[in-house]
């Protein structure tokens, strides 16, 4: 008879870069696995996709121009000329109501492309008014790549010694895909969603880390 002796979930990136669901469960006959589908392709049968995340960065999002509306209004108070980055912001709060409505009609790919589209506003208007967040992205993709390599030595290690390590390589890969997007995004300029991205690498890293 098999024997449940452990279920978790964690939130990964399929292939699509959108976000779904990992599920593994630890039994007295090994470990398995399995991710929600995404996508148009999914049957109707299938497991519903998992959108959670998506929710959880426009609140994000939110919360990041409330921030840099404070930054603006404070370099404002100092006599800087913020007219630009007030511009910015006004946009980017558009794209913020355009994403909250696009995931009310479960169009998720519109919400995370106008969400995207908020975040590089954002970071336009920070810019003008002389923050710069080139640095704070390119410490936080350091940050991801040391947590990838820990997370390979650590599977290296736990493979060598017989366990199972397919869960943990499931997460270690979608870490190293997000990571390329922050690189990619780095490269962009775009470097509210390198670290973004950045972050969640880190995070799936960790996890990896744990699923061991």
């Amino acid at each position: 008879m098999v024997v449940i002796k452990k279920v978790g979930s964690k939130s990964i990136l399929d292939s699509r870069k959108e976000r779904t669901i990992f599920v593994s469960i630890d039994t007295n006959v090994g470990r398995f696995s399995a991710s929600a589908p995404t996508g148009k392709s999914t049957g109707k049968h299938e497991s519903p996709v998992y959108r959670k995340s998506l929710e959880q960065d426009i609140e994000t999002g939110r919360k990041l121009l409330r921030n840099a509306e404070d930054d603006v209004n404070d370099a404002n108070d100092d006599g800087e000329d913020t007219d630009d980055a007030e511009d910015y912001l006004s946009d980017a709060d558009d794209f913020l109501d355009d994403a909250e409505k696009s995931y009310e009609d479960e169009d998720y790919k519109d919400a995370r492309e106008e969400l995207d589209e908020a975040l590089t506003l954002i970071t336009k208007a920070l810019r003008e008014i002389g923050i710069d967040l080139k640095d704070d992205a390119k410490d936080a993709i350091d940050d991801a790549d040391r947590e990838i390599s820990k997370a390979e030595d650590a599977i290296d290690e736990a493979d060598r010694d017989g366990d199972d390590v397919r869960s943990a390589e499931k997460l270690l890969d979608a870490a190293k895909e997000r990571f390329k997007d922050a690189e990619d995004a780095y490269d962009d300029e775009d470097w509210a969603s390198a670290q973004e991205d950045a972050d969640d690498a880190k995070d799936l890293a960790k996890d990896a880390i744990d699923e061991l």
